[in-house]
């Protein structure tokens, strides 16, 4: 249910909010202050559902 509110999983111990991301860097996630990782498990369906290519 959660995926269909715009909440992705990115590693798993990180679940998201897409709205919030700032930024993407490579493999990582800046929101506000926090930077999170994206781990190879959930890089693909991650940049899927961002609309960027992971490659």
């Amino acid at each position: 249910m959660l995926w269909a509110q715009g909440f992705c999983l990115v590693h798993k111990s990180y679940l998201v909010a897409l709205d919030k991301i700032e930024s993407v860097e490579r493999d990582r996630i800046r929101i506000h202050q926090a930077i999170l990782p994206i781990s190879n498990t959930y890089r693909d369906h991650f940049y899927d559902q961002i609309g960027r290519s992971s490659k």
